[in-house]
């Protein structure tokens, strides 16, 4: 259940998400319509699935949000995905990322984490969370959210590479054996986020959308 803070933060972000697509497509926000897939992933639905004024191609979009900032990533014609998370938030956690890589990561995702963290905690702190976001992208922009495993998704934050494999649970993932590419950033200094697009050419523009 959602505190009220949770509620009301949550109301703010669904009506960011209106009025953003709203505006690409040209429609007022009310008049949209949303489908929701089989692991929650929202979608552009009904009238909603109108081509944007500046593109020949359908939007998809993806929402991420953690205390104090929401981020919402729009593409055209492919599926994209997005996380971001609070530094202090998860920092506890992050505390225990050895073990926590190795519970949830690939070895080669791990060993760099171990590497970060001989040199220092800050370090460790700030790799385990652009493995995490990179992960999570890659795995809402297939649609399947955390119901898949993390190391269903090797990720490379160094060089912006994500592989998809298999390992759902049920023996098989949308998008399998495939590459995509994946870009962490920082929002904000308290930030560390990711988006996660199949591999094409990437032209990102970015905005800031008070409410």
């Amino acid at each position: 259940m959602l505190s009220p803070s949770g509620r009301s933060e949550f109301v703010v972000v669904r009506a960011a998400v209106r009025a953003i697509l709203g505006r690409y497509l040209g429609r007022a926000p009310s008049t949209l319509e949303f489908t929701t897939g089989a692991h929650g992933k929202p979608s552009l639905g009904g009238i909603g699935c109108i081509k944007s004024a500046e593109s020949a191609e359908s939007l998809e979009f993806n929402v991420s949000h953690t205390r104090g900032l929401a981020l919402v990533a729009v593409t055209s014609g492919h599926p994209v995905g997005v996380d971001v998370e609070h530094v202090e938030h998860v920092g506890a956690a992050c505390r225990r990322h050895d073990a926590l890589a190795r519970r949830f990561f690939t070895p080669r995702e791990t060993e760099r984490i171990s590497r970060a963290a001989r040199r220092s905690p800050r370090l460790a702190t700030e790799a385990f969370l652009r493995h995490w976001t990179c992960k999570e992208s890659c795995l809402k922009a297939l649609g399947v959210g955390l119901s898949a495993p993390l190391d269903a998704v090797e990720v490379h934050p160094a060089r912006n590479e994500a592989s998809v494999g298999r390992g759902d649970g049920s023996g098989s993932m949308s998008g399998s054996a495939a590459a995509w590419h994946v870009e962490t950033f920082h929002p904000t200094p308290e930030h560390v986020a990711a988006f996660a697009v199949p591999r094409r050419p990437v032209r990102v523009r970015a905005w800031d959308w008070c409410a």
